[in-house]
């Protein structure tokens, strides 16, 4: 057990330290601000959707990961999605936990992906959603 959360702290370095060098180099390039976005989650039902862009996508997953083991107390993560020019938002069977059921989806504003989210997530469970992580746009 010790070794397994040793290794993801070191993980968490890793991703960290990816983070801090991708954000150095776009400082210094002077890139403009970035159209990129992720989605990450846990074994232990973490759902994670940065919210603020990135000037690339693997900034974005980098970003995603760091966020959902600091949320998910070092537990497994996985990037699932990467977003670019568009909105999305997270909805939950409620009451919105851990062990709820979720649906992310994907509008061309950020009212559009958060009714989306809701209509599907009670479409594909029959059963009251709520709003976890409201809707976030990634543009330029």
């Amino acid at each position: 057990q010790e070794l397994k959360i040793a290794a993801l702290q070191r993980d968490i370095e890793t991703y960290r330290g990816t983070l801090s060098n991708l954000r150095e180099t776009q400082a210094a390039a002077q890139t403009v601000v970035g159209s990129f976005g992720a989605f990450a989650t846990s074994q232990d039902g973490i759902v994670f959707l940065t919210e603020e862009s990135f000037p690339s996508e693997s900034e974005a997953r980098s970003a995603a990961m760091v966020g959902c083991l600091q949320f998910s107390r070092n537990k497994s993560c996985t990037v699932r999605r990467t977003f670019s020019e568009t909105c999305a938002a997270v909805a939950r069977v409620a009451p919105g936990n851990r062990a709820s059921d979720w649906q992310l989806s994907v509008g061309s504003t950020q009212s559009n992906a958060e009714d989306s989210a809701l209509s599907t997530c009670y479409n594909s469970h029959n059963k009251r959603c709520m709003l976890t992580v409201p809707g976030v746009c990634f543009r330029r």
